[in-house]
């Protein structure tokens, strides 16, 4: 049916009524201005298109089972006995005992690596760190470390002092380095080692300890000069004694004396000794040869 509202007369309320639904309005009022909004809530839904559904999270059993398998794996690496060091092969060592030496390079292998990481462990072993330790223990030239499966194999050089002193009064041996100065106090089975192997000088009624000095470094690099040139000559010799500040003696198995000058020369002087000796002593007793004065040479 059509309604003609032209018709001023006319009243909807006279005629049958629809009710239609309309949204919800809302009005603000600024100032004079009234402000109106209409709000309707809408929902799309795309069918060919389904909502991704957020899984419930639980228990992922396979992968706390790698991380077990992971834990056990580096356990084994690191703190299993199967990759410790069960065995220490030591060479070159002559005055430090074998012993004392293993027992020092065990006690530096209880010691952690980053407080974690085991030393025992030849895999994981820091030859720095255990080079270290072992080198504040002892004075050594060379040093060198090598692993093998559950092994290390350590060489060794010691700084052993080129000159060995010998006092007669209450027959002590010691070490004095090249600067003249006691280094350390020598068993008598360990200076049995170095008899012929480095020059013996000796003193007498010295009551010597570590830190004492017995010769000025001149005087000791002379010695040791001399004593190379000495003993590539063929001429036996005891040791050497000091006599003064620049005088060194010579003291033969057969019981005679050489005296040299310590700013002498020294392949002029022990020359002239072999020169003299082969030419002019031959198979006599003599008591002394005086090389003190250059190509003057005096004996008796």
């Amino acid at each position: 049916m059509i309604k003609d509202f032209s018709n001023k007369k006319y009243h909807p309320e006279k005629e049958d009524r629809v009710t239609v639904k309309k949204p919800k309005k809302f009005s603000f009022r600024f100032g004079k201005f009234k402000l109106r909004k209409d709000y309707s809530e809408k929902k799309y839904v795309n069918p060919y298109f389904e909502e991704k559904k957020v899984p419930i999270k639980g228990f992922n059993t396979q992968r706390y089972l790698k991380i077990l398998a992971g834990a056990v794996i580096i356990y084994i690496l690191v703190y299993s006995s199967l990759f410790r060091v069960s065995a220490i092969e030591v060479s070159g060592n002559e005055l430090i005992s074998q012993e004392e030496f293993i027992n020092i390079v065990k006690r530096e292998l209880k010691n952690n690596y980053f407080f974690v990481i085991p030393q025992s462990n030849f895999v994981l072993l820091s030859e720095r760190k255990l080079e270290k330790g072992i080198r504040e223990k002892y004075d050594l030239s060379e040093l060198k470390i090598r692993r093998g499966w559950k092994k290390l194999k350590i060489s060794l050089k010691e700084n052993i002092s080129n000159l060995l002193v010998f006092n007669r009064a209450n027959q002590s041996f010691y070490f004095a380095d090249q600067e003249g100065r006691v280094t350390q106090i020598v068993p008598r089975e360990i200076a049995e080692k170095f008899w012929l192997k480095y020059p013996i000088l000796n003193v007498n009624n010295l009551d010597l300890k570590e830190g004492d000095d017995i010769a000025s470094s001149k005087t000791v690099e002379f010695i040791l000069k001399l004593d190379e040139a000495i003993v590539l000559a063929g001429i036996e010799r005891n040791g050497y004694e000091l006599k003064g500040d620049n005088e060194v003696d010579l003291v033969s198995k057969k019981d005679w004396r050489a005296y040299f000058d310590v700013n002498s020369d020294v392949q002029r002087s022990v020359d002239n000794l072999s020169l003299v000796l082969k030419e002019k002593v031959g198979g006599q007793k003599i008591q002394y040869v005086d090389l003190r004065f250059g190509d003057k040479v005096y004996y008796k």
